[in-house]
């Protein structure tokens, strides 16, 4: 089931998507910076590993797959 906007959340699932909406955004971001050669591999890594750990947190907690939504 896909929640549709921020306010449908508990308090809790929103602190849980607001982690991973950062992490989403940070790997993004570390993504490109590897694309254009101005992060390392072991940053792009770093990157990869905090969303997946924060990722499974989120779902492990609401039983939903983390879906980006804007705040």
């Amino acid at each position: 089931m896909a929640v549709s906007n921020v306010e449908d959340m508990s308090p809790l699932e929103t602190e849980f998507h607001r982690k991973c909406n950062e992490a989403h955004e940070y790997l993004i971001l570390v993504k490109n910076a590897f694309r254009n050669a101005e992060a390392t591999i072991s940053q792009y890594q770093r990157a990869i590993g905090g969303f997946e750990q924060v990722r499974t947190a989120y779902h492990a907690h609401t039983g939903r797959d983390f879906q980006p939504i804007s705040t």
